[in-house]
C-alpha cells in the first residue's frame, strides 16, 4: 500500500511499518515478520521505519536478531524509529495481562534502551488487587489511568511517546477520554487509525 498510494501525498511524510502478522493464526508467543525492508523505506523518500516489538516472549532471541538491522539501518540513513512496544505471551498472560502496568512499562523501558527514536504504547491498566503481578512491580498499587500512563511514559526516557487507540471504540467519548488522559500524563501524540478507517466516511 505505501508503494501504491504514498507517492499520490509526497507533502505528507510517512512512517512505513515494516512488519506484520495475520490474527488468523492463534500465537501464544507472537512474533511479527518482515514485509519490507530499510532498502524499500529508502527508495520511497520515508521519514522512518516502524517495528513491533515484543516484550516477554519466548521469541525474545529472534526478535532482537530480526529488529537489529531494521533499526541500524534507520539509524545509519538518518531515518526516525519507531517502536510498538507491546507485552504478549503467556507469562505476560499470567502476570497481570498484556495491560498491567508493569509489563507496558517494561516493554518501554526495553524499547528505549534499543534506540527508539519514537514509541507506541499502549494505555495500561489501572491497578487491580484480584490480579497477580510480576514480582518487580507487584507493590505499584496505581489505580489513576493518568498516573499510571504518566508513569510508563517515563520509562521513555528521551524516546518521544504515542499511545496507542486501540480497538474501535464504540462512542465518541471514549475517544475523547482517552486523548485527555494522555496529554494530562505526557503523551507526545496519540494514533487512532481504525476508529475512524474502520468507520463510514461520514462517521469517520
Amino acid at each position: 500500500w505505501i508503494s501504491q498510494f504514498a507517492g499520490d501525498y509526497p507533502d505528507v511524510p510517512v512512517i512505513y511499518k515494516i512488519d506484520g502478522k495475520s490474527d488468523y493464526l492463534d500465537q501464544s508467543e507472537p512474533l511479527m515478520a518482515p514485509m519490507g525492508s530499510i532498502e524499500h523505506a529508502i527508495s520511497y523518500g520515508h521519514a522512518g521505519v516502524g517495528v513491533t516489538q515484543y516484550f516477554g516472549t519466548q521469541k525474545e532471541m529472534e526478535d532482537f536478531t530480526r529488529l537489529v538491522p531494521i533499526r541500524d539501518g534507520a539509524q545509519k540513513n538518518g531515518m526516525l524509529f519507531w517502536i510498538w512496544a507491546y507485552p504478549r505471551g503467556d507469562n505476560t498472560d499470567a502476570k497481570g495481562g498484556q495491560k498491567a502496568l508493569g509489563a507496558i512499562f517494561a516493554a518501554v523501558t526495553r524499547a528505549s534502551s534499543f534506540g527508539a527514536d519514537v514509541i507506541k504504547l499502549n494505555m495500561p491498566d489501572p491497578y487491580d488487587p484480584a490480579k497477580e503481578y510480576h514480582k518487580s512491580f507487584q507493590d505499584l498499587h496505581i489505580t489513576n489511568l493518568v498516573a499510571a500512563t504518566r508513569y510508563c511514559i517515563w520509562a521513555s526516557q528521551k524516546s518521544l511517546t504515542v499511545i496507542s487507540g486501540g480497538a474501535m471504540k464504540d462512542e465518541e467519548q471514549a475517544i475523547i477520554d482517552a486523548v485527555d488522559i494522555s496529554l494530562k500524563a505526557g503523551a507526545d501524540g496519540f494514533l487512532y487509525g481504525r476508529n475512524i478507517f474502520q468507520r463510514y466516511f461520514d462517521d469517520a
